[in-house]
């Protein structure tokens, strides 16, 4: 399958999301190496649905197919604020952090954005 031919920034965006996915995707899973699923509450596994396992299957996917992967990702980290948030009416989850482990599935939106909006670059002779 051939593909499609994208702009220098695009790529350059395409491989920032990768690497960015990659650190993410590590420092998740070495938060999970204690996670003890039998500490968990039944109500809490409904977040963690969302967040790290939605998000990390969001950034699985954005290799693949950005658009997907990235709609996954944002939507596991919305999902989590609104479980957490609202629906178990704890303490809402502050500060930049989920956010941040959440940028690389925003790259990979923006990559598919741009890749289906901007003009192809024309091949020289």
């Amino acid at each position: 399958m051939a593909s499609k031919k994208v702009s220098s920034g695009v790529l350059y965006l395409r491989w920032a999301a990768r690497l960015t996915s990659l650190c993410s995707l590590a420092m998740l899973g070495l938060f999970l190496q204690g996670f003890n699923p039998s500490q968990v509450r039944l109500n809490e596994w409904v977040g963690m649905a969302f967040f790290p396992f939605g998000l990390m299957l969001g950034m699985i996917l954005g290799w693949k197919w950005p658009g997907v992967g990235g709609l996954v990702g944002l939507g596991s980290l919305a999902g989590f604020y609104l479980v957490y948030g609202l629906v178990l009416a704890e303490r809402f989850p502050t500060g930049p952090y989920f956010a941040l482990f959440a940028f690389p599935a925003l790259l990979f939106a923006l990559e598919a954005w741009l890749t289906k909006t901007v003009p192809r670059q024309p091949r020289h002779a």
